[in-house]
């Protein structure tokens, strides 16, 4: 596998950027020793608002002075990773979220 995403502690009072790590879901590579090491090092929880990650091909938008962390994931890791980073629309910032027995 190669690097497909970055993890990367988002600085305060920055534009959030990129997906909680925590709203991806599950990945792999948060079991390893090296993403466990790096997220002590920063005294951090996989489940923090700070903890970010973005696909390799955004790896721009990390502010420059940010540490990070490539990581490798699998196909369906990525694309989560990238369903999660990637904008929404006008359209599904303004519709409302339907409940339980609610009619479209």
């Amino acid at each position: 596998m190669a690097d497909d995403a970055y993890l990367f502690l988002l600085p305060d009072r920055h534009p959030r950027l990129g997906a909680a790590l925590a709203a991806v879901g599950a990945l792999e590579c948060t079991e390893t020793p090296a993403v466990n090491a790096w997220l002590q090092a920063h005294e951090v929880s996989v489940s923090s608002e700070q903890v970010r990650i973005l696909p390799a091909e955004a790896e721009t938008l990390i502010p420059k002075d940010t540490e990070r962390l490539p990581v490798p994931l699998g196909e369906e890791e990525a694309l989560r990773v990238q369903q999660k980073c990637a904008p929404q629309s006008v359209t599904e910032i303004g519709r409302p979220v339907p409940t339980p027995g609610s009619r479209p």
